[in-house]
């Protein structure tokens, strides 16, 4: 049975009366490059906010590398036993979960960079930060992180100098402090041209091939990354509509492009919305 390195099951979060996302279960095997792809405010960044720790869910479970969030089973604990066992149950949960999520290297949406660092300098301050967290990061080769992503460790231009894509590689070599498992990825191709965006995805080709990382990436466009990903899922209006693998997407795109299945898709799913 292979792997999961991140599983969701019925995760559901609500902002007031409205249902950000609505009992998504999803499962992510070891090596995937799995792409949640859905428009503005479908979900996709409140999602990883939840994976990530950033926010906690209001329904539902996941679990990453194994581990799980013991949200529901912690609060069934406390409610059958009628004292904090339950408390402290999910406590040691998310302990063990952060232990887990030292293994998640992640970016979301614009790097949050030093703009007055050069890159080398930004990776310096980034690995002093983590260490607190994981001691391997102090064997981490720095200069070796910065070719792996395409710049020049001896580079003295300021962060605020460099252009969007080379910003964007530099916030994926900080994501790779610590050598994680698993890359999560929130729009890695934001404000690029093409180009860049074509570049993005050769570096995370090669990160996935070399590295053997799991990926985990959100777009708002099925266009924008074609034939990237093994599996894809479609997140519309906080609800996960459907999945497909590299393979089933190809054969049911035929003669169209991505952007017009797409379009056909999202004309679907807004159909269903009245089932």
């Amino acid at each position: 049975m292979p792997e999961y390195v991140l599983q969701t099951t019925d995760l559901t979060k609500k902002y007031r009366k409205q249902c950000v996302l609505d009992h998504i279960s999803l499962k992510v095997r070891e090596g995937d490059i799995y792409g949640l792809i859905g428009g503005q405010g479908s979900g996709k960044t409140t999602l990883i906010r939840l994976l990530l720790g950033l926010a906690a869910p209001d329904e539902g479970d996941f679990a990453l590398f194994g581990e799980n969030s013991g949200k529901d089973s912690g609060e069934k604990s406390g409610e059958n036993s009628g004292n904090n066992s339950g408390e402290n149950s999910g406590k040691d949960s998310e302990e063990r979960l952060g232990k887990k999520r030292v293994r998640i290297g992640s970016l979301i949406g614009v790097p949050a960079l030093y703009q007055n660092l050069t890159p080398m300098e930004n990776l310096k301050a980034y690995k002093k930060i983590l260490r607190a967290v994981d001691r391997n990061i102090e064997k981490e080769d720095l200069t070796g992180l910065l070719e792996m992503v395409g710049l020049d460790p001896e580079d003295k231009r300021k962060a605020r100098s460099l252009s969007g894509g080379a910003r964007q590689r530099l916030g994926i070599a900080i994501s790779l402090l610590g050598n994680p498992r698993l890359l999560i990825l929130d729009e890695p191709y934001q404000n690029l041209a093409p180009k860049g965006i074509a570049q993005m995805r050769e570096l995370l080709l090669r990160l996935h091939e070399e590295r053997n990382l799991t990926i985990f990436f959100t777009s708002a466009n099925l266009h924008v990354f074609p034939d990237f990903a093994t599996r894809y899922g479609f997140l519309y209006k906080g609800r996960l509509e459907m999945e497909l693998t590299a393979e089933e997407l190809k054969e049911e795109k035929k003669k169209l492009t991505f952007e017009e299945y797409y379009t056909e898709l999202i004309k679907d799913f807004a159909r269903r919305e009245g089932r």
